[in-house]
């Protein structure tokens, strides 16, 4: 668990796609246990292009193109 909880705490951004892959991964029985999550936030592993998809769908980035994206701390 406390190693867990590091690898969140530093890469925020690995973790977040991380779970939308176990979701997805747990939905389609492929992923049976939270250690499969902490494999593929450690490992970073490449996500499934439907997983993919999803997380571009719901990023506000794609709305925002050009000079002012420059702008923008995301």
């Amino acid at each position: 668990p406390e190693a867990a909880r590091r690898l969140v705490e530093r890469y925020p951004a690995r973790a977040e796609r991380q779970l939308a892959h176990y979701r997805w991964a747990c939905r389609r029985g492929k992923a049976r246990s939270p250690g499969w999550l902490v494999r593929a936030i450690f490992e970073d592993w490449e996500l499934p292009p439907e997983v993919q998809r999803e997380l571009d769908r719901d990023d506000p980035r794609r709305y925002i193109r050009g000079a002012a994206a420059d702008f923008i701390q995301w």
